[in-house]
């Protein structure tokens, strides 16, 4: 089936995984369309134009004809970081950073 993914210039870390998982299990990916968010490239499957591979922190997000389901092997893991300015005293940015630090991921 043919692929919708993030450009490379736009997220390289999360296509270069994408495709990596398709070329590590003995498929060529073939792209059929490139959006920037992954509201759109869902939006994208559900017009029937590929499949894609999303974060399962997207299975909430109910599409007409969309089904959303977990791989076979492993699936590729991508790093995700913060940063915010030191001197930053924001209540908000306080509690955030407490929420994130108790959360469990995975």
């Amino acid at each position: 089936s043919p692929l919708i993914v993030f450009p490379r210039r736009v997220a390289p870390s999360f296509h270069d995984l994408v495709t990596g998982y398709y070329t590590a299990h003995g498929s060529n990916p073939r792209v059929a369309q490139y959006a920037i968010q992954m509201q759109t490239i869902i939006s994208l499957v559900s017009a029937g134009m590929g499949i894609a591979l999303v974060p399962a922190s997207l299975r909430h997000l109910a599409r007409s004809g969309v089904r959303y389901l977990p791989l076979e092997d492993e699936a590729p893991l991508l790093e995700t970081g913060i940063v915010w300015r030191r001197d930053d005293t924001a209540p908000t940015l306080g509690n955030f950073l407490r929420m994130i630090e108790t959360a469990d991921f995975m």
